[in-house]
């Protein structure tokens, strides 16, 4: 709220720090006025317009409302029962009684012995009304406490009343347009006539009329009492209604802010809210002495009009409202004023003067170099006289102004009336140089300088290529700007005489220019690194000369002290840098760090930042061991992910850290790390070894601390006390002749097919004590499978383990010896075969097959052979499809060769003849000998003897009229065939 209030009042950042130093008791209510005026104008803004924290606000100021009010009428009550219960020595509140010229003399009750006497026809003393005791209770809670419990409470009651007088007549509840501004000023006339276009809702026709007694302060409240000389004092139980009515219904705070009553106790209400509880002059804080005025501070400019002569002053001398002495300075945008009385002086420190002007009191506000007046007592023709375009008030006669702008304004001083103005000598404030960069596009330096009023900024010397000058004309008072097209010229320094002036002075400076290639550091994509793993990346540069890298004080420990994980910044000498190094695991704050490239004539920083893993943490791929019971064994324990550049810790538990641990592994059983992400797990289980358990292993990456137990690294060991048939589960055998597949059992025991029988052909024997033999031969390729079980018959268990029995197939061609192919005509021929495997056989290591195709010979000119499906690429093992349009007549043979591994080979010889369309037999003509050739074979089909691929003309699997009807149109004219 405190910058909003200096923002409206175009106060510079140094002059607002000022307040803290220097507020006085008069510029802390008028901020307390600000406040009040923006709660009013929430207030009356409608709820559904209003912001969530608006409407908190709301209700919690309507809820210390209705404890004020509720409070007020419980004083009315106890006022008027005190009345009731003894009306002889019952006496009025003096204030108000004077206030109204109301006496009430009580003797007459004293002087009854029966109260009943009132219905005897004796005459009572006139009663005072209800509206006298709400008056009562409404001063007790509202305004006496502004005077005995508040110290200034009095006088910033006044000033916020004034301020909220101003408010409604000028205020408005939408925001002027000022940046950062959160609320506006409404204590002051500046909202009205320095922004009039700025889209007020104005709150007209209500007005606030506070005469303010310091010895009366109910006359605010604006009662009106009426003497009913009512005898029933019955009729005051209204009061105890009112009371009633008030606990059990929410204050109206919109109606209150349209009424001088409901107004004047708000603003009552308001005041001891934003007032601490000051109860004597000993707290109260002690001002810091005002500063001393300096050289740079803005002077008072006094013409005579009389004379027409003008004086420079830095202290001006004029007499406030109450013709008391006041001597008034600048501080930065500050008036400090010291005002005699007598041999004693108080000061002030603030934005307002009060001055007269014609013996009319006047109150003079600043807004930079704009003096805003508001008339203490206008004339009922007075009217606001709001700021033109030239910033001031365009009112021919300022006199009859409410309100108006100006530049300077007419005081009576004590030496006459003088026109008085604010001057400040112009002086630069922003930096006086600045570099373009060659090929950044279009960019733009900017001036600045302070002054009362704001200076002109102009140049009078040449500029280099593709540089422009704004001038304050263009780029506003205080301000201009150099502009660069990007482009032009070369790399330059050049001193510029700039000057900035206004009518009461002038200063010049230089201003010193570089355009050169612009250092900028490209950010790099920010890459992914591991910790403990060896990484580097490069960060570039544009900017001419080349650029050094280095890396600066962040302010940040881990930033400067270990940057980057502590990876190095290398320059390369060429405007580039390379991060290199190995990422520290213990420095887990970040991998970052602030750059800077300078090749001293410009510089530019960055903050590089880039992501920094953890190594994966590895897991068992399978942590289900099998060993069998009396034997030696060996497994490699496998962990996922992969094993990268940092190795990876497998290891049972260290006794000394965990002496009690489950899960321990037997005497028998080692463990070898290869720190690769493998472990050589052995061990030769005795007879008594459990059947089943458990062994924990630490698995981790080195470097890193070992989070603790993991269920998927718990190794599940199982003892197999039964037999197993031993791998590999699948054998193959062949059509033609039978052949042996000897099986081995871990330990000694029998095997049995389990469920369906074997296929025809093959049967199962026992020649061993854990020896089986399968022995058979299939009648075609293919593949088939058992569930074959090992048993001992003493034994717990029983192993069944699925057994694939696989038949092979040599590959055979199936294909015509001769096909025809026709001119201009798209025609295919699959390219078939028989024979397994023909797929890939998968879970098999180095299995034969699948069946491929390969040709040899030279295709005729528009024919192809396709051995991929056209849908998803994959290769149609197998098969393939000789297709296209051919081009050329003639006549050329394939050799096609089919192969899967299983001998002999397959090799067939296919003659492509490219004819004619219509030539069937192939020799050379269309005639009835190529429809006989069709019709000499109708009803055959592929496969069946016979067959001729090319009497099937379009190859639809079946030789029939389609066919000859396809050729007949190719006969020579008038050729009827029988």
């Amino acid at each position: 709220m405190v910058n909003d209030y200096f923002t409206a009042h175009q106060l510079s950042p140094a002059d607002r720090a000022l307040f803290v130093t220097y507020a006085r008791e008069d510029l802390r209510n008028d901020l307390r006025a600000f406040a009040w005026g923006e709660l009013l104008g929430i207030i009356r803004t409608p709820a559904e317009q209003r912001t969530s924290l608006e409407n908190d606000v709301v209700s919690a100021f309507g809820a210390r409302i209705k404890a004020f009010e509720v409070d007020a009428a419980q004083e009315a009550v106890d006022h008027k029962n005190a009345l009731i219960k003894d009306m002889c020595r019952w006496k009025p509140d003096p204030d108000i009684a004077k206030a109204y010229n109301f006496t009430y003399d009580g003797s007459y009750w004293c002087s009854q012995n029966d109260r009943h006497a009132l219905f005897l026809g004796m005459v009572p003393p006139v009663f005072p009304s209800k509206d006298y005791f709400r008056s009562y209770g409404q001063k007790k809670i509202y305004f006496e406490p502004l005077k005995t419990n508040y110290l200034g409470g009095v006088a910033a009651f006044r000033d916020i009343s004034t301020g909220s007088k101003l408010i409604l007549a000028f205020g408005s509840i939408a925001m002027i347009g000022l940046v950062s501004l959160a609320m506006v000023l409404k204590v002051s006339a500046i909202a009205k006539v320095v922004f009039p276009n700025s889209g007020f809702s104005m709150m007209s026709g209500i007005s606030l009329a506070v005469t303010l007694a310091l010895m009366v302060l109910i006359i605010v409240v604006a009662v009106v009492l009426m003497y009913e000389g009512q005898a029933q004092l019955d009729a005051l139980g209204q009061l105890d209604q009112d009371q009633a009515a008030i606990r059990n219904s929410a204050v109206n705070l919109d109606a209150m802010t349209k009424d001088s009553k409901g107004m004047a106790r708000m603003t009552a209400a308001y005041t001891m809210m934003a007032l601490p509880d000051l109860y004597s002059q000993s707290s109260y804080p002690t001002p810091t002495p005002l500063p001393a005025r300096s050289n740079i501070d803005p002077v008072f400019v006094l013409f005579d009009w009389a004379l027409h002569t003008q004086t420079v002053t830095d202290k001006l001398s004029y007499r406030n409202w109450d013709n008391i002495p006041v001597d008034a300075q600048m501080y930065g945008g500050w008036f400090m004023q010291k005002i005699t009385f007598g041999p004693s002086t108080v000061d002030s420190f603030g934005l307002k003067m009060q001055y007269l002007w014609n013996g009319k009191k006047y109150t003079l506000d600043r807004s930079a170099d704009l003096l805003v007046v508001t008339k203490n007592d206008p004339a009922p023709s007075d009217t606001d006289c709001p700021a033109g375009p030239s910033g001031v008030s365009d009112a021919t006669y300022l006199s009859q102004c409410k309100t108006f702008v100006a530049k300077s304004v007419m005081m009576d001083l004590p030496t006459g009336q003088r026109e008085v103005s604010l001057a400040q000598a112009p002086a630069f404030v922003s930096q006086l140089g600045g570099a373009f960069s060659i090929g950044q596009g279009k960019q733009t330096l900017q001036v600045e300088a302070v002054g009362l009023p704001l200076p002109s900024i102009t140049i009078d010397s040449p500029l280099p290529p593709g540089v422009t000058f704004e001038n304050s004309s263009v780029a506003g008072a205080g301000k201009a700007r150099f502009q660069y097209d990007g482009t032009s010229g070369t790399a330059v320094f050049a001193d510029i005489p700039i000057r900035a002036a206004h009518d009461g002075g002038s200063t010049t400076a230089t201003y010193k220019m570089i355009i050169a290639t612009q250092v900028k550091i490209v950010p790099p994509t920010p890459p992914t690194v591991t910790y403990g793993v060896p990484a580097s990346f490069t960060i570039q540069s544009t900017g001419s000369p080349r650029p050094t890298f280095s890396v600066i004080n962040s302010g940040n420990p881990d930033l400067t002290v270990r940057p980057l994980c502590q990876m190095s910044l290398v320059n390369n000498g060429d405007g580039t840098a390379t991060v290199t190094g190995i990422p520290q695991l213990q420095f887990t704050s970040g991998c970052a760090a602030n750059i800077k490239a300078d090749n001293g004539l410009s510089s530019d920083s960055a903050y590089v930042s880039y992501s920094a893993i953890f190594p994966p943490q590895p897991n068992f791929l399978d942590n289900t061991v099998d060993f069998i019971v009396g034997q030696p064994n060996s497994i490699v324990l496998k962990t996922s992910p992969a094993a990268s550049a940092v190795p990876v810790v497998i290891q049972y538990p260290p006794l000394s850290v965990m002496p009690g641990y489950a899960n321990r592994p037997p005497s028998w059983l080692q463990l070898v790390n290869h720190g690769n992400g493998t472990a050589t797990l052995s061990g030769t289980p005795p007879a008594d070894s459990p059947e089943f358990f458990n062994v924990e292993v630490q698995v981790f990456t080195e470097g890193l601390t070992y989070t603790g137990y993991k269920e998927e690294n718990l190794l599940r060991m199982h003892v197999v006390k039964y037999p197993q048939v031993s791998s590999p589960m699948y054998g193959f055998w062949g059509t033609q002749y039978y052949t042996d597949y000897n099986g081995t059992l871990t330990l000694p025991g029998t095997v049995s097919v389990l469920g369906a029988s074997l296929p025809p052909g093959f049967n199962l024997f026992s020649t061993g004590t854990n020896q089986f033999r399968l022995n058979g031969r299939g009648s075609n390729g293919g593949e088939t499978g058992v569930f074959l079980r090992a048993s001992n018959g003493n034994s717990t268990g029983t192993d069944d383990r699925w057994f694939r029995i696989i038949v092979t197939e040599n590959p055979t061609l199936r294909i015509p010896f001769n096909i025809n192919f026709y001119i201009g005509q798209t025609k295919t021929l699959p390219i078939l075969t028989s024979g397994y495997p023909m797929q890939p056989l998968e879970g098999i290591p180095n299995p034969p097959g699948p069946m491929q195709l390969s040709l040899v010979g030279v295709l005729p000119p528009g024919l192809s052979l396709v051995q991929t499906d056209p849908d998803t690429g994959q290769p149609t093992y197998g098969k393939a499809l000789l297709t296209g349009k051919p081009t050329t007549v003639g006549s050329t043979t394939l050799v096609f060769y089919a192969e899967n591994g299983i001998q002999p080979r397959d090799v067939h010889s296919l003659t492509v003849r490219v004819t004619i369309p219509g030539d069937v037999n192939g020799d050379g003509k269309v005639s009835c000998d190529d429809v006989n050739f069709i019709t000499a074979r109708y009803g055959i089909r592929r496969g069946q003897e016979g067959y001729d691929y090319n009497a099937d003309y379009n190859m639809d699997g079946v030789i029939d009229v389609r066919d000859t009807a396809q050729v007949t149109p190719y006969l020579p004219a008038g050729t009827r065939c029988q």
